[in-house]
């Protein structure tokens, strides 16, 4: 029982002295590199808490202290809980989950002290670096992930590879620490390389299954593009950002000019006085009769929008649009939405029927809303509407005065300065007469309605850029528009865009080309991301991401299906079977050859052969070589740390170099002397 006791202690204390600084520093760099993708969702004090335990941790080793004290434990659990409790706003969510693991993590760093603790500090390492594909899915993020792992297995190669030998540790130079840490990197690229091919199989073939549970995901992330309503400037504050907002991919159909595309999203049909919102009574559906009637047009345009992230419900499509996405719900103003807020990147397919006339009159209810002002509002527009509607009877003649008004006396610009607080369109309309696309619709929209002219704005975006090899079409923030439908007697609800009045080459052109001749020589930023260069990069870089987002974040059960049976002729299980004992099989012939077969070894010299023995005597008594050290600082060393093998070990020393660099020696001679010597060394120090 003593000595089960014994040797159980012996092994524990080994565990706990293989934990070197370096080990510890290793750790440190792989899990700081793994929080830093995720410090906009965790609180300020995590990442000081990680290195501050860390540094703390390598003092107690450093300086051989004490461990910390149960009680101080305890109180840093209590403290760093209560800090989590107070700092975290989101609730029970996928992103509390995460902020809760990386606390996990940090405060296991107070209790390592063994193999078992730094391994458990891998695994969570590797779980923690997994978890930041929860808020970023980009290609980029994809790879950093990879160096993570890579990284924390790094760490795990060296705890777990390296001998324990305590004495020599610290002989070992900083350039023979190099070469042992770019040792395990081989090591582990050579276990990835080879881990590949399965993984990439496994992702082909293996079925794809959706969550068992669902925990909604509340990032601090700032997401950017429309909003559930519109006020002066809140477009104009995308028109620098060009980061994707969708991704349409049309079914046989050629380039569609710019002019054409109006990607519908938002109808806002309640106004008061400032800003634009979506109707607060609740939309009924589009019936059944109407969607065939719908479909029943000719003229049809099928796509695939691949819309990011918005964490809103609403969708974008061409008009009038349907689709048979039981996820997407169909309302009778013609707008789609998801029946919950996306929380990540959404595929969907969409039917357009551009040529599509609602001809169905307004009910008197859907009249009156759709004519409402507010009271005592802009009294300068009101009446010049009016005005107008005196002048001309034909609603359309009405409609050309507003758009002939902006043609000849407006200007389109993205810094239109600050309208007045009390009548923002008066002072639009009569005063500064400079504006951006929200400024013009909701100017049009109002004077319709005091004309009596039902009236609404579409908020959306309009334009987009081909991509690099022109299989689809790239929409951008800065494409945010917002224009005017107007329901006109007999042809229904009409699109009109006050902006084409006034800078046509907005809509022909679309937005990325007419915004960079705005932002030209305004800031030397502005004009470096909008030369001809820096915007083919982008939709090069764009391509790669989408390729990626369609094939391989996108591949669903649907994508699969096609492949398998394209390639393998069917989805039965022994085809199946088949190709992964074929990739095994593959991958397993480079070591039956070498184990079983055997590859021809280069033959060993004598002396090479002698010194192998030597070797293998010294390591009984714990005295193994270093990889690059010489035979003769070994020798030496060997010989320091055994007094009684200390005559016959340098007497060694002196033979092998003589064998190995004297040539007139007798080498028969030599070698019979250093056999002696060998055997006269005794396995005890």
């Amino acid at each position: 029982m003593v000595i089960t006791k014994t040797h159980s202690l012996a092994q524990k204390n080994m565990a706990t002295e293989t934990l070197l600084i370096k080990h510890i520093l290793l750790l440190m760099l792989a899990q700081c590199a793994a929080l830093l993708p995720l410090l906009e969702q965790l609180p300020w004090w995590m990442l000081l808490l990680c290195l501050t335990l860390f540094f703390t941790r390598i003092q107690i080793v450093k300086r051989k202290i004490l461990p910390i004290n149960q009680y101080i434990k305890f109180s840093l659990v209590l403290v760093t809980v209560s800090l989590l409790l107070i700092s975290s706003d989101s609730g029970y969510s996928l992103h509390s989950f995460v902020v809760l693991l990386v606390l996990t993590m940090c405060l296991k760093i107070i209790e390592l002290t063994s193999k078992r603790d730094y391994i458990l500090m891998v695994f969570l390492g590797c779980f923690i670096s997994a978890s930041q594909l929860l808020f970023a899915n980009s290609l980029i993020a994809f790879f950093y992930v990879i160096f993570c792992l890579l990284l924390l297995h790094v760490c795990l190669l060296q705890l777990c590879c390296e001998p324990h030998k305590p004495l020599l540790n610290a002989t070992v130079s900083i350039q023979q620490q190099s070469i042992n840490q770019w040792r395990y990197i081989k090591k582990l690229l050579l276990l990835f390389l080879q881990a590949l091919p399965i993984a990439v199989v496994f992702f082909l073939v293996i079925p794809k299954i959706g969550s068992l549970w669902q925990v909604p995901l509340h990032s601090k992330a700032a997401k950017t593009g429309m909003t559930d309503s519109l006020s002066a400037g809140d477009i104009a504050k995308l028109n620098q950002d060009n980061s994707a907002a969708m991704r349409i991919t049309f079914d046989n159909v050629g380039k569609i000019d710019n002019a054409q595309l109006y990607w519908r999203g938002l109808v806002l049909e309640d106004f008061d006085g400032k800003t634009w919102r979506r109707s607060a009574q609740r939309l009924a559906p589009i019936s059944a009769a109407k969607t065939s009637e719908i479909t029943s047009t000719n003229s049809r345009i099928n796509y695939q929008v691949m819309l990011e992230n918005t964490d809103q419900p609403w969708l974008y499509a061409l008009n009038t649009a349907t689709t048979s996405n039981s996820k997407i719900a169909q309302w009778q103003n013609y707008s789609l939405t998801k029946r919950e807020n996306l929380q990540n990147r959404f595929q969907y397919n969409v039917q357009s029927y551009p040529d599509y006339v609602d001809s169905s009159d307004l009910s008197a209810l859907e009249y009156q809303k759709l004519t409402a002002l507010p009271k005592n509002e802009n009294p300068k527009t009101r009446q010049y509407a009016v005005a107008l509607a005196q002048k001309f009877s034909d609603k359309q003649q009405i409609i050309d005065a507003i758009m002939q008004k902006f043609n000849e006396q407006f200007t389109y610009t993205l810094a239109p300065g600050r309208m007045s607080t009390t009548h923002g369109i008066d002072d639009f309309l009569f005063a500064k007469k400079r504006g951006y696309c929200e400024h013009f619709a909701s100017t049009t929209a109002f004077i319709l309605r005091a004309a009596g002219i039902p009236s609404r704005i579409a908020a959306g975006y309009q334009g987009g850029q081909w991509s690099s090899d022109n299989r689809y079409l790239l929409v951008t923030q800065a494409a945010a528009h917002a224009w005017v439908e107007v329901w006109l007697a007999g042809k229904g609800w009409v699109r009109l865009d006050p902006t084409a009045a006034v800078a046509p080459q907005r809509i022909e052109s679309g937005a990325s080309d007419y915004l960079a001749q705005l932002t030209q020589g305004s800031s030397l930023v502005s004009s470096l991301s909008q030369t001809s260069l820096m915007r083919q990069l982008r939709l090069r870089w764009d391509n790669v991401n989408y390729q990626w987002h369609r094939w391989v974040l996108g591949y669903d059960n649907k994508l699969q299906l096609a492949l398998v049976t394209r390639f393998l002729g069917g989805i039965d299980a022994w085809r199946i079977g088949l190709l992964l004992l074929s990739v095994l099989s593959l991958m397993l012939i480079p070591l039956f050859i070498k184990r079983v077969i055997g590859l021809p070894k280069k033959k060993e010299s004598d002396v090479i052969v002698r010194l192998r023995k030597l070797d293998k005597v010294l390591a009984k008594i714990d005295l193994a070589r270093e990889k690059g050290e010489t035979l003769n600082a070994f020798l030496q060393r060997a010989a320091e740390h055994s007094s009684i093998n200390k005559p016959a070990l340098m007497a060694i020393a002196a033979t092998a170099n003589q064998l190995l660099y004297d040539t007139d020696a007798g080498r028969s001679a030599c070698l019979h002397q250093l056999d002696t010597l060998i055997e006269q060394v005794k396995n005890s120090r």
